[in-house]
């Protein structure tokens, strides 16, 4: 196959992707609840913010912690030369923000999209703690494949998301 090809399929790849993305992940919307954090418009300074997050290292997606760059990672190509590689992807505007460790100073919980160039798109919930106003990696777990998240809060130290998976 042709290195213009290879970069043919790739782009097409990761624009199927995209569009999988904008279907399946809707901005996460404060949940309805009497107590607990929701999420805010916009963090105070001394929250971390989408920009400090989408530049952070998160662990449990691969065997190896990835370190997003700008919102994304994108790993080594699968076989040399080859155009399928893995992505990690903050998805911005899900971040939602309250205290995970009783600290009293605000977390950040954010959704984190992983493809391996195949058909499945990979939902991870992600979470950092602001150790002095710098993200500090607390994990990620799977939610799903093409999961559609309806909403989230973080309340009493814990992260509740309501979402449909299959």
């Amino acid at each position: 196959m042709s290195r213009n090809r290879q970069t043919y399929i790739f782009g097409l790849l990761i624009a199927m992707t995209a569009l999988l993305l904008s279907a399946c992940i809707a901005p996460i919307q404060p949940a309805a609840a009497d107590s607990g954090e929701q999420m805010t418009d916009a963090p105070a300074s001394s929250e971390l913010t989408v920009e400090q997050l989408g530049n952070a290292t998160y662990s449990g997606i691969y065997d190896e912690s990835v370190a997003l760059t700008d919102g994304l990672y994108e790993g080594e190509p699968f076989v040399e030369g080859g155009a399928s590689r893995p992505t990690v992807q903050l998805i911005e505007d899900t971040v939602l923000y309250g205290d995970l460790n009783g600290d009293g100073v605000d977390d950040a919980a954010m959704l984190l999209v992983e493809n391996s160039g195949g058909s499945g798109v990979f939902t991870y919930l992600g979470a950092q703690i602001n150790q002095d106003g710098q993200p500090v990696d607390a994990g990620t777990v799977l939610l799903g494949d093409r999961t559609q998240i309806q909403s989230g809060v973080i309340e009493d130290g814990q992260i509740v998301i309501d979402m449909v998976t299959q």
